[in-house]
């Protein structure tokens, strides 16, 4: 892939990738899914710093205990090495790990709650005071009164710490909600709706950060 900007070189690269992908196995009631991924990307050189290699990969399971229990899980590992090493840009290594459980409402609720936790740490002793842990956990309520309707909530709470002697980060709590939506009619327009709000609470309030995502989506069959 080549991306070209024309008002910035600095965002210019050229990247060569792989990706391998697999699913549809079972051990018991257990489903499995898992995909490996590398990347080599190198920015055009004004920009030379940024250019890296990345690698990545990803298990996920699913299994439904009953009609009314299910859970599913993934585990995700990243490892990302810069060709030139800065304060900003250092070889990093990074752990995912999300756990999900919901259960049946009913015929068209489904109620249940996620729990993430995510480790990162930089292979290199100059920068390990940038590491940091995060934990993050919340409800999950998802709405589909018709096959043609599915509306899904999810609101989180976390918490980011750092390493005590880190000089770039510092630690904050965070809290998050989701709402999507996709309304699937026969034969007719049908849409789509997507409304992100992030929210960091640093002891510096100088250094709170709020984002908020809106997206919709027509589309015509």
């Amino acid at each position: 892939s080549h991306r070209r900007v024309p008002d910035s070189s600095l965002l210019a690269y050229t990247e060569r990738f792989v990706r391998l992908e697999g699913s549809g196995w079972r051990t018991g009631r257990i489903r499995w899914s898992a995909d490996f991924a590398f990347a080599d990307r190198e920015f055009d050189p004004a920009n030379s710093e940024d250019s890296h290699r990345r690698w990545q990969a990803d298990t996920r399971f699913d299994v439904n205990w009953n009609r009314t229990w299910r859970m599913s899980g993934s585990a995700q590992w990243q490892f990302w090495n810069y060709r030139q090493e800065s304060d900003a840009n250092y070889d990093v290594a990074n752990w995912r790990v999300l756990a999900e459980v919901r259960a049946r409402a009913g015929n068209a609720v489904e109620i249940g709650g996620d729990l993430e936790w995510r480790l990162e740490r930089p292979t290199q002793a100059e920068f390990t005071d940038n590491k940091y842990n995060q934990w993050a956990a919340g409800p999950v309520v998802l709405w589909t009164p018709s096959p043609a309707i599915c509306a899904e909530l999810a609101p989180r709470i976390g918490f980011r710490c750092y390493g005590a002697a880190s000089l770039i980060y510092d630690d904050y709590s965070f809290w998050e909600i989701d709402l999507q939506t996709d309304i699937y009619p026969a034969r007719v327009p049908n849409s789509a709706f997507t409304l992100t709000y992030f929210s960091e609470t640093h002891d510096d309030r100088s250094r709170d950060i709020d984002v908020l995502y809106l997206a919709v989506a027509l589309r015509l069959p």
